[in-house]
């Protein structure tokens, strides 16, 4: 069974709220541990990074929901890179330090952007262009 337009309206702030709502927890959580980590005597420097792995991961494996547009793989793929780059340069993997790995960051933007660009506009799951 299709849902009307009508329901599809209904159904949107739903999910805009959803997303909201997940967000502004994790971002809850991620200024909690940011703040642990400037307060107490707490290693957080090298662990950030795996959340943001983490949060990719699950973003790239995240479903499209039904009814949905068919979900791009650009923001968990970004947060991976940006997990990764984290983590190499923590632990100075390949001779990687923050202070002069940044230019790593400036190319992922730029595959993004060029994924972003080659990947075309959203089509509506069912929907064929």
């Amino acid at each position: 069974m299709e849902m009307t337009g009508m329901e599809q309206r209904q159904d949107a702030p739903r999910r805009r709220t959803d997303r909201h709502l997940f967000f502004g927890i994790i971002l809850i959580v991620f200024g909690t541990l940011l703040l642990v980590d400037r307060v107490l005597p707490v290693e957080f420097e090298h662990g950030w990074p795996f959340l943001v792995i983490a949060l990719g991961v699950w973003k790239l494996i995240d479903p499209p929901r039904s009814g949905c547009v068919a979900r791009s793989r650009r923001l968990g793929s970004w947060l991976l890179f940006i997990g990764c780059w984290g983590l190499l340069s923590s632990v100075h993997a390949f001779g990687m330090h923050y202070d002069i790995s940044w230019p790593v960051l400036v190319v992922g933007a730029g595959l993004i952007l060029v994924w972003r660009s080659l990947e075309g506009p959203d089509v509506p799951r069912g929907e064929k262009g």
